[in-house]
């Protein structure tokens, strides 16, 4: 299963260039005379952010793909330019082919388009010590005939692991019996579905309780405050999902 994710939001219009000396009058000023170039945007929570971790956490996915957004610097064409990308490998423990991949078809800017990404997929099903380890990779915007690297935002590096979330506070097993990591995955699943069948339910549910309820805990629980919602839409399914599982019991809900 892929799934794509666009690490930052806000997408901004490259406004001009920094000139080579200004006084308090002076507005930035491009120079036409030198070679465009590519940068990272690093945009969320600080205003340079060029580091992020990622975690699979309860998705059912098995590998995802992140997108490092990239912008230009300089003047759009009406024909595709290509940016390149290194990984530095003496900070980077990440093994290609088994941990990630890069889309190099995917290194351009269209025909004046502004901004491109650096498309990274990680994987989570081919080396069973990711639930274990952190693993790091560390990139670098490179030069290549139609664009330059711009210093001091070319270089990027993230982080990933698999690590399992333990039992969450919040957790009834009463209704889900003994914590397991794959039936919270499939809850989770069954849950996420519900943004589409039940979205005003979805939403004061996730405004409430955060993304995967990392702001739920035992008291006023999702479970015990929208009992009759889960049972519905997560709960049936779950238990008709593990009702002839060897090992694993759903307890049958019950419908008010």
């Amino acid at each position: 299963m892929n799934k794509y994710t666009n690490l930052f939001a806000g997408l901004a219009l490259v406004a001009g260039m920094l000139a080579a000396s200004c006084t308090n009058e002076d507005y930035p000023v491009y120079d036409t005379d030198q070679k465009d170039g590519v940068y990272i945007t690093y945009e969320g929570e600080k205003a340079e952010t060029d580091s992020i971790h990622y975690e699979y956490g309860f998705q059912l996915l098995t590998q995802v793909t992140l997108k490092i957004p990239v912008k230009l610097m300089g003047m759009p064409t009406d024909r595709e330019r290509t940016f390149g990308v290194k990984v530095i490998k003496e900070q980077t423990t990440m093994t290609e082919g088994v941990h990630y991949s890069i889309d190099e078809s995917k290194l351009k800017l269209g025909p004046n388009q502004l901004e491109g990404a650096v498309e990274i997929t990680f994987y989570r099903d081919k080396d069973p010590e990711l639930t274990d380890t952190t693993y790091i990779i560390s990139l670098e915007l490179q030069e290549t005939e139609d664009l330059k690297a711009i210093q001091g935002q070319s270089f990027f590096q993230i982080t990933y692991s698999d690590k399992r979330p333990t039992k969450p506070e919040w957790w009834d097993e009463n209704k889900l019996d003994v914590y397991n990591f794959e039936v919270a995955q499939w809850f989770f699943h069954y849950f996420y579905l519900t943004e589409e069948t039940n979205p005003p339910v979805f939403n004061e549910l996730i405004n409430r309780y955060g993304e995967y309820f990392v702001d739920a805990v035992k008291m006023q629980g999702p479970l015990a405050m929208y009992d009759n919602f889960f049972a519905k839409y997560v709960l049936t399914p779950l238990y008709e999902q593990y009702k002839d599982h060897p090992t694993i019991t759903i307890p049958k809900p019950e419908l008010h």
